[in-house]
């Protein structure tokens, strides 16, 4: 999963080595266009925007990479730690719609007990406060190992 705040051009990947595998979740309000195989490739080359189109694609490789390295080979707490953090990027409007769990539970593989006893940890201890619905609030600071 990967979140985006401006026009953004998904599939491009998929018109390259096809998966049929694509799934999309807005969590504000959006518009989604949709265009053909055949037309996207058109106008990429009428207008010359292949290079944009591989800048893109690097960029999406790159997010991948990122994404496995909070996730992969990681104790629950520091994968937790790493999504909290991420989370704190969010616009405040994003945090208020999305709770922590969910956003965590859909990044992740962590079950749900281990997700709410480590954020239960972290609020008794005074280093997150979140509402009511489990909505990020803020982070005091978060310890490396805990």
């Amino acid at each position: 999963m990967v979140t985006v705040y401006e026009p953004h051009l998904f599939g491009v990947a998929e018109m390259l080595q096809p998966s049929r595998s694509h799934s999309l979740r807005a969590e504000v309000s959006c518009e989604l266009l949709r265009i053909d195989h055949d037309l996207a490739s058109a106008l990429f080359r009428q207008h010359n925007l292949w290079e944009e189109v591989t800048s893109l694609l690097a960029y999406h490789t790159s997010y991948m990479v990122y994404r496995d390295d909070l996730v992969l080979q990681q104790r629950t707490y520091s994968v937790i730690r790493n999504h909290l953090l991420e989370m704190m990027l969010l616009s405040e409007e994003t945090r208020q719609r999305v709770s922590i769990l969910e956003y965590i539970q859909d990044r992740t593989l962590l079950s749900r007990s281990s997700i709410l006893n480590v954020l239960s940890a972290l609020k008794k201890g005074g280093y997150i406060a979140f509402a009511r619905g489990g909505y990020l609030q803020n982070i005091v600071s978060l310890p490396e190992k805990f």
